[in-house]
């Protein structure tokens, strides 16, 4: 009788997958509104460089579930990148668990391997234990279009840079993607997410310890 429940409590154990909420999925409240509008705007700027597309999904806990079966799952549902090409990434971080991954889809694996999936994770880690979410993610966003060749990727150091620094380089980062936008009369809106993702995709996972 035992055995008939074992595979009712497996998938319970499952976390649900969320609906995908635009560029940046936060679940946990970790971004205020214009840290969160900072960050979005980073991803776009990286879309038009790149041609392909990114989401970040922060999550409070992964209540006992596996980060890497997790992060396949979200990139099944989700399909980042466009139809053909799966040029496109999924970075997840569970807030309470103080774990990152890096979801990479077959078409990004040529630029960004492990080692470097791996490099983007190991530099958020220091902004992540002082707090600083948002500087966080805007490294991992500057540092994975520097791969892809969109531009050099900020330097933000370790651990002693202040947010305003990292502010200071996304005002300048998002000028020039304005005056791009307006020179090539690019409207930013419509924008769907779709195409398809294989779970083979390239990913690298971490976490950060420390306080905050």
């Amino acid at each position: 009788m035992l055995a008939c429940f074992l595979p009712f409590f497996a998938a319970k154990a499952e976390l649900p997958v969320p609906t995908l909420a635009g560029r940046v999925t936060d679940l946990a409240g970790i971004l205020s509104d214009t840290d969160k509008s900072h960050v979005e705007d980073a991803i776009l700027a990286l879309e038009k460089a790149s041609g392909g597309q990114m989401a970040i999904l922060i999550i409070p806990s992964l209540e006992g579930d596996s980060l890497e079966s997790f992060s396949i799952r979200v990139a099944e549902k989700w399909k980042i990148g466009y139809k053909g090409k799966d040029d496109g990434a999924i970075l997840i971080v569970s807030r309470d668990d103080r774990k990152i991954r890096l979801e990479i889809g077959y078409g990004w694996e040529g630029q960004v391997n492990d080692a470097r999936a791996g490099d983007i994770i190991r530099g958020m880690g220091p902004f992540f234990k002082e707090g600083n979410y948002a500087g966080g993610f805007l490294y991992a966003v500057g540092k994975l279009s520097q791969f892809l060749g969109g531009g050099p990727a900020p330097d933000l150091g370790k651990s002693s840079e202040t947010k305003r620094s990292v502010l200071a380089f996304f005002a300048f980062f998002v000028l020039v993607v304005i005056f791009v936008f307006m020179f090539n009369h690019i409207s930013p809106s419509g924008r769907t997410y779709g195409g398809s993702w294989g779970s083979g995709g390239r990913g690298g996972g971490g976490g950060f310890g420390g306080s905050g």
